[in-house]
């Protein structure tokens, strides 16, 4: 993992484990995301359900990543206002992701997809 994304997982570490209501990734789980891109490679276009600290790392990971999630405990606004956040890179797509992901149009090929928080079967089908 090169030093900037390593450095940038360290400042994101430090946020609070409730920085928002709506849960929060470990360090690990997040170096573990991190390991995973860099075995992929360049990442032109990635996608999550769910936002928050993955959002934060995610932003600096890819060219193009979609978010889809709600602004339930303030996840997206908290994200928004980060320094940490990279905002040119990331797209928020906001609305239920039951309704919002199966009805997208992904435009290019999807590299790495995070499907977090309450968004498990069977509301990704």
């Amino acid at each position: 993992m090169n030093d900037n994304i390593a450095a940038l997982i360290d400042d994101i570490a430090k946020l609070p484990s409730d920085w928002h209501g709506a849960g929060s990734l470990s360090p690990n789980a997040l170096r573990a995301i991190a390991r995973h891109a860099e075995n992929v490679g360049t990442i032109q276009n990635s996608m999550e359900t769910g936002s928050g600290k993955s959002t934060l790392l995610f932003s600096h990971l890819s060219s193009n990543h979609i978010v889809f999630a709600l602004d339930g405990g303030k996840s997206i606004t908290q994200v928004r206002s980060s320094e940490l956040f990279n905002s040119k890179h990331v797209t928020f797509v906001e609305g239920p992701t039951q309704l919002t992901l199966p009805h997208h149009k992904f435009e290019n090929q999807v590299q790495i997809a995070l499907i977090d928080g309450p968004h498990g079967y069977p509301f990704p089908d």
